[in-house]
């Protein structure tokens, strides 16, 4: 059905004190583990202790990895958990109001790009993606190219090398 006018407010941004973090993707292979998000979401705790951090997503996968996340995150009153509690209007709608986007190579990333927010998009250099999009606005990290980094980090349900981002490369 077509938007309702009312269901367009989200264009008209109005930035709120949270970063959206979209914690899906179609492949785990996309994805970091829980327990690595929660060490950038940790950093981002400690400079920022107000902030808070609006989980999005949907589906079985998603609701587990945030309850894993949780386990690995110590600022739990910072999370807000929204998956599986939003229609896709009212996530892209969280994407639009947010100081910041981030996520990894999903749909929501595709949204995050098309509203034109600022983001952090998490990927592997292994998946050989062709394309990803150029803006000013994204901030693509990934495992630091022609360094030593010992490879038995990889968690083997995430088995990528997103899970071997530096925390200095995120910071």
């Amino acid at each position: 059905r077509p938007l309702k006018p009312d269901e367009l407010a989200f264009l008209e941004k109005s930035e709120q004190n949270y970063i959206a973090v979209g914690i899906g993707a179609s492949d785990k292979r996309k994805m970091a583990s829980p327990e690595k998000l929660a060490e950038f979401l940790t950093i981002l705790s400690i400079e920022n202790p107000d902030i808070k951090f609006h989980m999005l997503g949907y589906g079985k996968s998603d609701i587990s990895y945030f309850q894993e996340l949780e386990e690995y995150f110590k600022f739990d009153e910072n999370l807000v958990c929204m998956v599986n509690k939003l229609t896709l209007v009212e996530t892209v709608r969280e994407i639009a109001n947010s100081k910041l986007y981030i996520g990894f190579d999903s749909g929501l990333y595709n949204v995050a790009y098309a509203l034109k927010k600022k983001q952090i998009c998490m990927i592997s250099l292994n998946r050989s993606q062709d394309f990803f999009h150029e803006d000013s606005n994204i901030r693509f990290l990934y495992k630091e190219l022609n360094k030593n980094i010992e490879e038995k980090g990889i968690d083997s349900e995430y088995n990528n090398d997103i899970n071997l981002i530096s925390n200095e490369v995120f910071k």
